[in-house]
């Protein structure tokens, strides 16, 4: 049965790894992934064949994106879509993608998103965020996915000036942050995809 509703998903075919909103979700719920070549070749053969013969293999895009898809798969077992539990992660109106696809993958594992348009009256929580293991240390850290259009820039300096009022620290993120997160389901330090902050010394 083909389902739209990544959450009721056993198997996930595709004929590459993608990091798309519904390869994503799907990957969320751990479901075994396999080559699309299997319903091809169903069709072609008018009968249900073993979907362990099909599972796929992308040795190519796991180098590109620097993980493994059947670790992913078993730690996405182990998180249960609670990956980002906790994290109240910002995202540009403009970010690449759309904004709705962002907020998707980002509830799928767990966390919450909110539109970032620098709007006065939006505040970000002082309170400090319990880390969910060794590999969240970053408790403090308040997370704004942006492009680098003019736009999106102009908000940059508003809500670093927010999260620190707030005594937090702002990091300004590229969409691949998020993306890397939720295609490895492991928690990725956020330093290698920040913006610069030019008020920074």
């Amino acid at each position: 049965m083909v389902i739209p509703d990544p959450s009721r998903c056993t198997h996930l075919a595709a004929p590459s790894i993608k990091r798309t909103q519904k390869f994503l979700n799907a990957l969320a719920h751990a479901p075994v992934i396999i080559n699309s070549n299997f319903i091809t070749d169903c069709l072609e053969k008018k009968e249900l064949l073993d979907p362990n013969d099909y599972i796929l293999k992308d040795k190519a895009s796991e180098k590109k994106y620097n993980f493994t898809l059947e670790k992913a798969r078993q730690r996405a077992k182990k998180n249960e879509q609670k990956l980002l539990s906790g994290h109240t992660i910002y995202c540009a109106d403009k970010v690449n993608g759309g904004i709705e696809a962002f907020q998707a993958i980002i509830e799928a594992n767990g966390g919450q998103c909110v539109p970032y348009r620098g709007r006065p009256g939006t505040m970000i929580s002082s309170r400090r965020l319990a880390a969910n293991g060794p590999d969240q240390p970053e408790a403090d850290d308040v997370y704004l996915i942006s492009g680098t259009d003019k736009s999106s820039v102009k908000l940059w300096e508003k809500f670093r000036t927010m999260a620190r009022n707030a005594k937090r620290v702002p990091r300004v993120v590229s969409s691949d942050w998020l993306l890397d997160i939720a295609l490895s389901q492991e928690w990725r330090s956020g330093d290698s995809y920040e913006h610069p902050d030019e008020n920074t010394s």
